[in-house]
């Protein structure tokens, strides 16, 4: 029973101070009591003063090292100022961390006496109320040792210049931030490249490091980091951007009228132009698209069968209906859905024409095409060579063997039939001789059938 009793008590002790606490924050700026401010990691934005100061103005935050090139495990002290013209006091919050994909936090805080510090969540913020301003300026000073091995460390610091009128009207926010390489004589600059295509923002401040690592180039000038594609090296595409970053939008190719492209299929239309170099989105080359609310339909499209004019020639299905019968007798479909009642058309009487006029799938077949003595030869009858016109080919081109025969040899002809003659076109002696004697021959022959 005492034990229920202790447990009722406990819990109304702890409901009554929830109730106090609630009645304290809701009435202590109205009596005047003095609030504390703490910059710490807080509300939505982490490790950012303007958390709780949303309506701030600017202040000016500088964080200056002691040392610029830190070896490994050596430490330095880093001086942190805040100023704004009507500050009377200020904060900060600082952090170091490894400039890499994982970007832990790196090294160690040590606290100098007297500063007004105390180490919060990894990194250094002011214990309690804001340290007092000089001249509108607040400064605050810590030591960090840097670790064993090489690293690219990044500090952060927020600050807030207040005026200590227990609200967030007046006071001034700020941030500052510094890039040191440990271990490395103070590393080389490097760039943040978010897009990983090799160059870094032109816009990004220069990252000290001792190695290339990922999502660090050794060079700048990317003028997109959010797109891989536009960079320096690349080349200059048609496309209405800056591919290459040198300033200057689709160079090198020559203008030409585009008009409204409201599908983006590449092909306009209607009235609306304008200059460019080519296909860009929402504008496309001439202004002949027949649909320009379906990117299906452009000039140069393949007809499909679906009732539509897909290549805007002005038909619609054509080479794209079914068909039935072959050769000479193939038809087309009524349409798309009736490709049941296409009828082919009646063969004909095979012809030597280079068609297929029967419909049996072969052109020009058949032993009766031409007249005795021709030949179909690519759809036209032509003067056969089977015997006498073929023979009398031959002849000729003996003829013309015989008229060039060898150099090597004058009196020997490569000719066909008949006899041979000596390149001057004259007969031999031996020939006149035998036609001679064959003369005198046929006139004895004569005589005696006259007696």
């Amino acid at each position: 029973m005492q034990s229920s009793t202790y447990s009722y008590r406990k819990r109304s002790w702890r409901h009554t101070l929830r109730r106090l606490t609630f009645l304290v924050a809701i009435l202590g700026p109205l009596v005047g009591w003095r609030s504390l401010s703490l910059a710490r990691k807080m509300g939505t934005n982490l490790g950012n003063c303007n958390a709780c100061h949303e309506k701030a103005s600017n202040a000016v935050v500088k964080l200056m090292p002691s040392i610029t090139s830190p070896g490994l495990g050596s430490t330095l002290k880093l001086s942190v100022s805040v100023e704004a013209d009507a500050a009377k006091g200020g904060g900060v919050y600082l952090e170091a961390r490894s400039f890499s994909q994982e970007a832990p936090l790196v090294g160690q805080w040590n606290l100098i006496t007297g500063q007004g510090l105390r180490v919060l969540d990894g990194g250094v913020t002011h214990d309690r109320m804001p340290k007092a301003a000089s001249n509108g300026k607040v400064t605050f000073d810590v030591d960090w040792k840097a670790p064993s091995s090489k690293s690219s460390v990044v500090f952060t610091v927020s600050g807030i210049a207040a005026n200590l009128d227990d609200t967030h009207d007046g006071d001034a926010f700020g941030r500052a931030s510094l890039s040191l390489a440990v271990g490395c004589n103070g590393g080389s600059d490097y760039w943040e490249d978010f897009d990983g295509d090799g160059f870094g923002s032109n816009e990004a401040t220069p990252i000290k490091a001792c190695d290339p690592a990922p999502g660090i180039a050794a060079k700048k000038g990317d003028c997109v980091d959010t797109d891989k594609t536009v960079l320096p090296s690349a080349k200059e595409v048609c496309n209405g951007f800056d591919d290459n970053c040198d300033g200057k939008i689709d160079e090198g190719f020559p203008a030409v009228a585009l008009f409204r492209d409201n599908d983006n299929d590449g092909f306009g239309a209607g009235t609306e132009t304008m200059i460019g170099c080519g296909k860009i989105f929402g504008w496309g080359v001439g202004n002949r698209d027949c649909a320009d609310k379906d990117k299906t339909m452009f000039p140069g499209a393949m007809e499909i069968c679906n009732g539509k004019d897909d290549d805007c020639d002005g038909r619609t299905d054509n080479g794209a209906l079914p068909v039935c019968g072959v050769g000479l007798c193939a038809r087309n479909a009524p349409s798309c859905e009736t490709a049941s009642q296409c009828k082919p058309g009646a063969p004909k009487t095979e012809k030597c024409n280079l068609l297929d006029d029967d419909c049996d799938g072969e052109v020009d077949n058949g032993d009766d095409l031409c007249s005795s003595g021709q030949q179909c030869v690519e759809g036209q009858c032509k003067a056969g060579g089977n015997s006498g016109g073929r023979g009398g080919d031959s002849g000729g081109a003996g003829g013309e063997g015989g008229e060039g025969g060898s150099n090597d040899n004058p009196d020997k002809g490569s000719g066909g039939g008949g006899c041979q003659f000596a390149a001057q076109g004259k007969p031999s002696a031996a020939v006149l001789m035998v036609l001679a004697f064959a003369g005198v021959l046929a006139s004895r022959r004569r005589a005696r059938e006259r007696r």
